[in-house]
Parts: structure tokens; C-alpha cells; sequence
């Protein structure tokens, strides 16, 4: 028998005389980007596949063969091949194989295909609420339609490219709705089919207008975001003020009249009956009322104020005249009636103030001019002697009292004033001392013109231009000159008939 010992020898020996064989790393694959959307764009690397020179290789995304399959194995042993990732590939890891010629599975590895989302920057907000939708997930390259539901009704937002990544952003103003939950949907085309759903919250808001008022003042009140179709009751100090009715998108709108409240500043709720509320602060303040807020210099003007300290002394100026005082009543009303003074047209102040409370008001003062006066005297073309008396017919306004201004040229454009007379207080004026107007040449005229100005100083035009001329006070008429010169003439005649009567006694002496 063959001793165990000899065997191991043999076995030994037969190890020695044996060539050594390379054993060759086992293939593998890798993909890049190793996750994305549906679309994008994979490149596939192989390395280990020197075995398979020449081969031709199958490779399954998700059990079904890429486009590029199969692929022959190049001489270097690397394989480089892409691929799109299908539309209809569902979210999650997905399996790439490599499957040999004789249909076993040489290398594998996984994608991550990355589901469709979307989500908001916010996630309530008040109607008119400027919004931004983020998604990912969907078709590299492919347009994204983002919808807004409202009840039955769905309104498309807008569109957005997917980008290489699957990435896209919308950005979107909140439409008018009721208060809760509102579906937002994006999806790409029916083709592709990626679809997400995020929800955005409508909360109620509240705007009154003006956001703090006196006693009986009226104040606007408009809401959104609430209950469609419900009863909003509006409380100030837990007291109801208003009942207004919402629309089908849950939008109101109404006023309520300030109550008898002292200055203060009131918790106001506004709610429906499905309790949605609005919680906000409103100030009652001291406050003044005219009966009229606009008129002539003159106008009468009636102010009452409530809201003020009781028996507090209140003064009264305009811009910065004190028109007068009065006493506030124990109930912080008063009464105080008072004329507009004479002031420029426009707006002025009108200030209320009891050392407590200050208010302010505004009259604006009419800005119409007067009419333009009409000439009467001196008639045009005329002669007249200093002094010389103008006069026009007297325009009225209601900013009394008028005064008018005179102009006299010696030009008819006016560019040569040799008068001007400002503040005239009647429709007449008699130039006096150095004002008065000398003779004028035969050949030429002095030239006027008056215009009105109110006690707002609005300006009326000018009017018609008038001319004259003057002449001598001790002129006489042209009648009497030309007596004077046939009284004359007889004279000389006389003068030379007794002359000659001498001489011819002279000579018959």
C-alpha cells in the first residue's frame, strides 16, 4: 500500500510544476448622477469586463433593455454608454443590470429616480398673499403646469420649464377665497404624467378704513378670506356694531358708525359663524366736524367736536390766528361757530385744542377770480382836465370785499406805466398830488385799465383799455378862441383907421 506520506509528496510536487493563473476583479458599473427625475440624462461606466472582449452585452433599467443595448465590449474592457430615464419609471431605487452572452448577470447597481413634489415658501397667508412654488421631481426639460383650487373651481397659476435637474419655481399672487385648505397641483403633460399636490391655507384678513375715527364718524370695514357665504359680525368691546353677509369667495364689505365711547382704544373681533376671526385694536379719538369745508373769505362755519376733556378751555386758530376760545361742555362736546378771515385761496388749517387733545382741520378758501370790470369814465378818445376822475361798474364776489387795481400807460401795450394803483376799495379813483397826469401833446393819449381782486387774492383779468387825453384846466373852448380873434382883428382895424386919420389931419393942417 501507498504510505499517506507518499501521497502528500506527490501532491507536493505536482503543486511545484503547476503555472500560476491571475485571478481577474469582478466587473462593475456606476452611473452618474446616481439619482434625478425622469429624463434625465445617465452616463453608464463599466470597468472588469476584459473577459468579455468582444462580446456583446445587454443592459435593463428597470427590467426593460436601454436604447444603446446591447453594447460590444471594447478592447480596453470599459464600458460607456447613456440613457434617458423612461417618464413612466415609478419613484424609488431601480435596478441596471448587465446581463453576459450566455444570459447571466455579470454587474448590477441602482438609481434613485426622484419622485415629483412640490411645497410652498409659506403655508397660509391672507388673499393677495405673494406666494412661491418650489418643485422637483419632474420631467428634466419638460414644461410644468401649476393649478389653484378653488371650491369646484381650478385656475391655472401658470407654467414653469423643468430644468436639467428636474427643478423648477413659480411664483404666484393668492386669489380671492374662502378661509381653509386650497389644493395646489403641478403636473407635467399628460405624455410624461408627473403629478405633486401640496395645500395652502387661506387665513381671513381685515382692513377698516380710517383705522381709528371719533363718535358717529362712519368707517369702512372689507374682509376677505372668510366663510362663503356666512354672517360676519363686526364687535367693538365685545358689542356688536355690524352684521355684513360674505360672498361665494368669502369677501365682504360694509361700514359701521362709531359708537358713544369715551377716547380709548377698543379690542375689535371680526367673525363668522364658522369662527374665523379677525382680532385687531381700534382707537376711538376726540374729533371735530364742520359744516362745510369749503367757501368764500367771509363764509360762516359752524364746528362742533365730541371726544374732548370736559370744562377744558378750547382754542380755535386758522393757519396761526386765533379765531377764539370755548369751553368744552362735561360731556367733551362743544360748539364753536366763527367766520373764514380774509386769506389766500387754497387750503388752510383749522386747529381745535383743549391742552388734552389737539385735532386738526382743513377749509379750502374758492379760488375763482372776479369778473373784469367794465370802463365808464373817461369815455374813450375824450379830453379832460386834471384832476381826472376814473370810474368802472362795480364787480361783486363772494370772497368780498373787492378792491381794484388802475393802470395808466403811455403805450397801449402797457409797456410805459406812468400810474399804478393798488387796494382801490371802490369802483372809483381821483389821482391826487404827484399821482396826477400831465398835459398830453396834441398827438398823443394816456392809455388805463382796471382789473378786481377778491379778498382770497384771486386775480380777475383786465379790462377793456381806455383812452384820454389831457388838456389845460385854462383852456378855453374853441368858440371863445375864435371870438377872441375876430374881437382882435376889429381892434387892429380900428388901431390902423385912427392912424391914418392923424396923419391925414396932419396934412390938410
Amino acid at each position: 500500500m501507498v504510505s499517506f506520506v507518499t501521497v502528500a509528496a506527490i501532491m507536493c510536487l505536482l503543486v511545484a510544476v503547476m503555472p500560476a493563473q491571475t485571478v481577474l476583479a469582478a466587473p462593475t458599473v456606476l452611473l452618474s448622477p446616481a439619482s434625478g427625475a425622469v429624463g434625465t440624462m445617465v452616463t453608464l461606466t463599466g470597468t472588469n469586463f476584459e473577459s468579455y472582449k468582444g462580446d456583446s452585452l445587454s443592459i435593463f433599467f428597470n427590467g426593460v433593455a436601454i436604447i444603446t443595448s446591447p453594447v460590444t465590449v471594447p478592447d480596453s474592457g470599459r464600458l460607456e454608454t447613456s440613457f434617458e430615464i423612461p417618464g413612466n419609471t415609478a419613484p424609488g431605487q431601480v435596478m441596471l443590470s448587465v446581463i453576459g452572452p450566455l444570459g447571466s448577470t455579470l454587474a448590477t447597481t441602482t438609481f434613485m429616480v426622484e419622485a415629483a413634489e412640490i411645497w410652498t415658501n409659506i403655508g397660509n397667508g391672507i388673499v393677495g398673499t405673494e406666494v412661491t412654488i418650489m418643485a422637483r421631481g419632474f420631467y428634466v426639460n419638460k414644461m410644468v403646469a401649476f393649478y389653484y383650487q378653488h371650491s369646484d373651481v381650478t385656475t391655472l397659476l401658470g407654467t414653469a420649464a423643468a430644468s436639467a435637474t428636474g427643478e423648477c419655481s413659480l411664483d404666484f399672487v393668492v386669489p380671492p377665497g374662502f378661509a381653509g385648505p386650497h389644493l395646489i397641483t403641478a403636473k407635467n403633460d399628460v405624455e410624461t404624467g408627473n403629478v405633486a399636490i401640496t395645500t395652502f391655507e387661506v387665513v381671513p384678513a381685515v382692513t377698516i378704513f380710517p383705522a381709528q375715527g371719533t363718535v358717529d364718524d362712519i368707517i369702512s370695514v372689507k374682509g376677505s378670506g372668510f366663510a362663503a357665504g356666512e354672517e360676519v359680525t363686526v364687535y367693538l368691546k365685545s358689542a356688536p356694531v355690524a352684521l355684513i353677509n360674505t360672498d361665494a369667495s368669502g369677501n365682504f364689505e360694509g361700514v359701521f358708525k362709531v359708537p358713544a365711547m369715551s377716547n380709548d382704544s377698543y379690542a375689535m373681533r371680526i367673525e363668522d359663524r364658522s369662527r374665523n376671526r379677525v382680532l385687531m385694536q381700534f382707537d376711538i379719538v376726540a374729533g371735530t366736524r364742520l359744516d362745510n369745508t369749503s367757501g368764500p373769505v367771509g363764509a360762516e362755519v359752524i364746528a362742533t367736536g365730541n371726544g374732548f376733556t370736559g370744562g377744558n378751555t378750547l382754542s380755535v386758530f386758522y393757519d396761526d390766528v386765533e379765531l377764539g376760545t370755548a369751553v368744552v361742555e362735561e360731556t367733551g362736546t362743544f360748539t364753536f361757530t366763527f367766520e373764514i378771515p380774509v386769506s389766500a385761496g387754497g387750503q388752510h388749517k383749522i386747529t381745535f385744542n383743549d391742552g388734552a387733545d389737539t385735532v386738526v382741520m382743513a377749509f379750502t378758501v374758492e379760488t375763482a377770480p372776479p369778473p373784469v370790470p367794465t370802463l365808464r369814465l373817461p369815455e374813450i378818445g375824450t379830453e379832460v382836465k386834471s384832476p381826472i376822475s376814473f370810474t368802472w361798474v362795480e364787480v361783486e364776489d363772494p370772497s368780498a370785499p373787492v378792491s381794484y387795481v388802475v393802470q395808466v400807460a403811455n403805450d397801449i401795450e402797457f409797456a410805459d406805466v406812468v400810474l399804478e394803483k393798488t387796494g382801490i376799495m371802490a369802483a372809483e379813483y381821483t389821482p391826487a398830488g404827484n399821482e396826477r397826469l400831465r398835459s398830453s401833446k396834441e398827438e398823443t393819449a394816456y392809455y388805463w385799465r382796471v382789473k378786481a381782486v377778491d379778498a382770497a387774492s384771486n386775480e380777475g383779468g383786465w379790462s377793456a383799455v381806455g383812452s384820454f387825453r389831457v388838456v389845460p384846466s385854462f383852456a378855453m373852448p374853441s368858440w371863445a378862441i375864435y371870438v377872441l380873434i375876430g374881437l382882435g382883428v376889429v381892434a387892429i382895424g380900428l388901431l390902423v383907421f385912427q392912424l391914418w386919420r392923424r396923419r391925414r389931419n396932419r396934412y390938410w393942417d
